[in-house]
Parts: structure tokens; C-alpha cells; sequence
């Protein structure tokens, strides 16, 4: 079997391309040179990780691969192993490519969580929280796709492969860029987050581990100074949901008529919308739009403390997407300028590798 330990990165790239399955010949010797592109991706972001670490198991049909932080180990999924036959008879380079991606991508996962020196505090601190306080996140909190972890695991590994001319066809294309486009938004707040846990620790009776309330400060301390950094006001941002949970209190056990909540829930969207398409779109959200917003939602005909909770709901969402936009921005600049250019459709070979897969893992 080829032995593909001693292969830089680069070289490993760069072996994908036409005459690929004449260098990797084998299921088994193309399990191991995916293996060594997670291996030597760690490496060059200065973490280090076993060969041992990294395996291959049957996972669902559309996870093409996973890192365990708590295990501290790789696994790619089997049924992509299992189509190296079949893209080597159709000389289908897009299976490495796609691997090579999620290797690249959970490599970066292992460095955020191994505090590895290419990653900023900011990050390193958060994933900290996400291993302390993992019981207090869920998807409210850090929506999947705009999760700060994830964007710059998709940035990084989107990042190394652009500069790869032989597989630039792959990822600067306009199925890239659409999927891209159409999961940059969705809230996800470090800063709610540090408050919400601020507030659930205060009130926690039990034993408060030093090392836990250190990690909340320092996160504390980056998301600020990260906020001012992108002229936003964590003064005013958190009064937002200070007033926010003053009016969740007040709502309840209050008692709402069902066409009452209907023509709530209708101004809520609307609202949320518009100015989420605003922010993800970088238009900024003023005061004077908010103050509109405030009259048109006092004009509705619902009990006053329902309608100040969807006003400061409103504006808490504000407030969330804009961090979430700037988080964006920081951690995802090569994704930024692919969604501002203008780039070709994707590649006749990628839609083949789909539709082979799809038929095998109906």
C-alpha cells in the first residue's frame, strides 16, 4: 500500500486531479490518503493528531464525515469509501475532492477545539463554553449554519481548496455559492449567549466550578471587545435583553385571545424579516426604522404587555443578526467575496457523482 504519510498537504491536494486513481489505486489506499489530509491539515495549523485518531464507520447518507471533541477523534463515512469503484471506472475526481473538503473542514474543528495558534481568542473561548456549558446551548441559542465554529471551519476549508487550480472548478461554482448564500443567515449571538449563561450561573445554587465562571468572564471579555471592534454597543444590546426579559415576565399567565396571538405572531414575522434581509444584506437597521416599527405594532388592537414583548423582541433580533452578520464578515471573508462575484455553474462531473451516489444510497 502507497504510504502518503510523508506528503505535504499541498502534495496531497495536488494529487487530486486527472490522473488521481493511478496514484491511489485502492478502497483501502484512498481511505488512508484522506486519512492523511486530515492528519497534515491539524499539522499545518500547529495541532498535532495520530493517525489512530482518524476512522472510517457508516454514518447517514448526507454526513460525509465527523470530529468527536470529546473523543478527540475523525471519522469519515463509509458508503463515500465505498463509491471509490465506481467514480474510478467514470474517472470521477469530485469523491476525493469532497472528502477532501470535509477533511479539511473537520480539521478545523479539532484545532478551534485544541487551541490551536491559527485560531483567535474570541473562537477559542467560545468552544471552551460549548464543552462547560453544552447542557445550557441549543439551536435557539446558535443556529447550525451561522454558528461561528462552523463558518470558519467552512471559510478554512473553502479557503485552501480555492487556491488549489486543479480543484477550483469544484468549489468556486455556482452550487457552492448558492448553498453558501442561503445558509449565511440565521442568528447566532455569542454575546446573548454569555448573558444567558451569566444569568442561569447567577441564579444556580449548586457548586460553581472556578474554572467554569474564568471561562464565562474571558468569553465575556472577547465578545465585547469584539462588538465595539465592529461599532456594536454591548451597552445598549444588552439592555435590549434585559427589557426583553422584563416583558417575558410580565406576559406571564397573561391570558390571549387566539386571533389576538395570530395578528401578533403575522407583525412579528413581518418585522423580523424585513430586518433580517436588511442585515444580511448589510443595510443598517436605525433607529427611525425601529421607532416605525413601534408604532405600527402599538397601533394593533392586543394588550400592551404583549405588544412591548414582540417590540423588544424585534429588537432583540436586531441586535442578535447584526452581531451574527459581523461574525459572518470576520470568520468567513473568502465566502464573502464569492457571494459578491460573479462565477461559473457547477461542473458536469460533480452532478454525476451526485446522482451516482443518490441511486447507490437511496
Amino acid at each position: 500500500m502507497v504510504d502518503f504519510s510523508h506528503a505535504t498537504l499541498e502534495q496531497l491536494l495536488g494529487a487530486i486531479d486527472k490522473n488521481f486513481y493511478y496514484y491511489v489505486t485502492n478502497p483501502m489506499e484512498f481511505e488512508n490518503f484522506i486519512a492523511c489530509i486530515f492528519v497534515k491539515a491539524c499539522l499545518s495549523m500547529d495541532v498535532y493528531v495520530n493517525r489512530n485518531q482518524v476512522n472510517v464507520a457508516y454514518l447517514p447518507k448526507t454526513n460525509y464525515g465527523v470530529y468527536d471533541q470529546k473523543k478527540k477523534t475523525m471519522t469519515f463515512n463509509r458508503k463515500m469509501i465505498e463509491m471509490y469503484d465506481l467514480c474510478k471506472m467514470y474517472r470521477i475526481t469530485y469523491l476525493p475532492f469532497r472528502l477532501a473538503q470535509t477533511a479539511l473542514h473537520e480539521a478545523r474543528h479539532y484545532a478551534q477545539f485544541n487551541k490551536s495558534p491559527c485560531v483567535d481568542e474570541l473562537l477559542i473561548r467560545f468552544t471552551k463554553i460549548c464543552r462547560i456549558y453544552e447542557n445550557l446551548i441549543n439551536k435557539y441559542d446558535i443556529d447550525y449554519n451561522t454558528n461561528p465554529i462552523e463558518v470558519d471551519a467552512r471559510n478554512y476549508a473553502f479557503s485552501v481548496l480555492s487556491k488549489c487550480p486543479n480543484l477550483q472548478k469544484f468549489i468556486v461554482n455556482s452550487r457552492y455559492s448558492k448553498i453558501e448564500k442561503k445558509i449565511s443567515v440565521g442568528c447566532s449571538s455569542i454575546y446573548s449567549l454569555y448573558m444567558k449563561i451569566r444569568s442561569a450561573m447567577f441564579w444556580y445554587s449548586g457548586e460553581k466550578p472556578e474554572y467554569a465562571l474564568k471561562a464565562l468572564e474571558d468569553l465575556g471579555k472577547s465578545s465585547i471587545k469584539f462588538l465595539q471592534e465592529n461599532n456594536l454597543n454591548p451597552e445598549k444590546f444588552g439592555n435590549t435583553i434585559l427589557q426583553y426579559k422584563i416583558r417575558l415576565e410580565d406576559i406571564k399567565g397573561l391570558r390571549y385571545s387566539q386571533k389576538e396571538q395570530e395578528l401578533l405572531k403575522q407583525v412579528f414575522e413581518e418585522f423580523d424579516k424585513a430586518y433580517l434581509d436588511m442585515i444580511f444584506n448589510d443595510e443598517n437597521v436605525t433607529e427611525e426604522e425601529l421607532l416605525k416599527c413601534r408604532d405600527r405594532i402599538f397601533s394593533l388592537n392586543a394588550k400592551p404587555e404583549r405588544l412591548q414583548e414582540v417590540y423588544y423582541h424585534i429588537r432583540l433580533r436586531t441586535e442578535q443578526a447584526s452581531e451574527t452578520r459581523a461574525l459572518y464578515k470576520h470568520y468567513a471573508p473568502e465566502h464573502v467575496k464569492l457571494l459578491e462575484s460573479d462565477i461559473p455553474p457547477q461542473t458536469k462531473e460533480e452532478n454525476n457523482f451526485w446522482g451516482i451516489y443518490n441511486v447507490k444510497y437511496q
